[in-house]
């Protein structure tokens, strides 16, 4: 079989972007199982969830976010469960942190479960972003969210913290 050099060029072009895209989890990406963290936590248990930035991947130990949720598994805080999600997965997010806290187990986040939530939520670039994104939908569904901690945030609207935010900090480079 002969094959002129446009079809092998396209041929090479499509494996290096398939390649790219599956290497930056793209094509596979995080599931719900992918999460460690036993659900729903005791009452007083804390849950960290860090949210990775561009197309960085959750699992991706060399990166910013994955490495200090690492770092802080590696303490081993009483009480304190680590768990990092994929800036474009939020709605895994939200699935994790309603398990997290429906201690009743009826799918639903009531008044009690809601306030008694200790969740803290931290992210970079698109992950900060990412973050606030997360808290107004937890306010929506009466989530309370102790502390959001945003590094070089992206975008428009991480500036503004909703109201369910007990404490919230934004990191920037001042030199690039």
């Amino acid at each position: 079989m002969i094959v002129d050099r446009t079809t092998l060029f396209r041929v090479v072009v499509l494996g290096i972007i398939t390649s790219v895209l599956i290497g930056c989890g793209l094509f596979t990406g995080q599931h719900y199982n992918d999460f460690k963290v036993d659900t729903p936590l005791p009452p007083g248990h804390v849950l960290v969830l860090g949210i990775v930035g561009g197309i960085e991947s959750w699992d991706d130990d060399s990166r910013g976010v994955p490495k200090l949720a690492a770092r802080l598994r590696a303490r081993r805080l009483p009480n304190v469960h680590v768990e990092t999600v994929e800036n474009h997965r939020l709605k895994l997010a939200v699935t994790m942190i309603r398990r997290a806290f429906d201690r009743d187990g009826d799918g639903q986040i009531d008044a009690h479960e809601g306030e008694s939530a200790r969740l803290v939520l931290f992210g970079h670039s698109m992950g900060g972003a990412a973050v606030v994104a997360l808290a107004e939908s937890l306010e929506q569904m009466g989530i309370q969210v102790l502390m959001t901690v945003q590094v070089d945030s992206f975008g428009r609207n991480a500036r503004w913290i909703p109201a369910n935010v007990s404490t919230a900090a934004n990191f920037y480079q001042s030199d690039g």
